[in-house]
């Protein structure tokens, strides 16, 4: 990752402590961007819509707020996802956004059924 990416937010380099993130500047720039998606919509300017939202898709602010809302703030924090794992602690939640940031869209791999476990004993899928 370039460092522009990484400045301002609380990190040197790369991410190792997740309690050292800035987490009022990384919402504020995700915040920045999707007012900017939302204002290019506005005025019908596609082209800037579609850039902008490549941008926000290769944004490392967007990937820490993502990760950060799915392993702590949602209420669903607790329960495994399709890939049967469980993020609690900052290391995991350190490794999980060191393993998305190499994680590349372009490279799709098959869909895989998955049924997640409910608390009464029921099946989603």
């Amino acid at each position: 990752m370039k460092d522009r990416t990484c400045k301002g937010i609380g990190i040197n380099g790369h991410l190792q402590d997740w309690s050292s993130i800035n987490w009022k500047t990384v919402k504020k720039r995700v915040r920045n961007l999707r007012q900017r998606i939302y204002r290019a919509t506005q005025n019908n300017q596609w082209n800037k819509v579609r850039s902008l939202m490549k941008l926000m898709l290769r944004s490392f602010s967007n990937l820490l707020l993502s990760v950060r809302r799915v392993t702590q703030e949602n209420t669903g924090k607790r329960t495994a996802g399709v890939d049967r794992q469980v993020v609690l602690t900052p290391e995991q939640r350190v490794q999980m956004v060191a393993h998305m940031g190499e994680y590349s869209l372009w490279k799709v791999k098959p869909t895989l059924r998955v049924y997640i476990p409910k608390a009464k004993g029921k099946r989603d899928h």
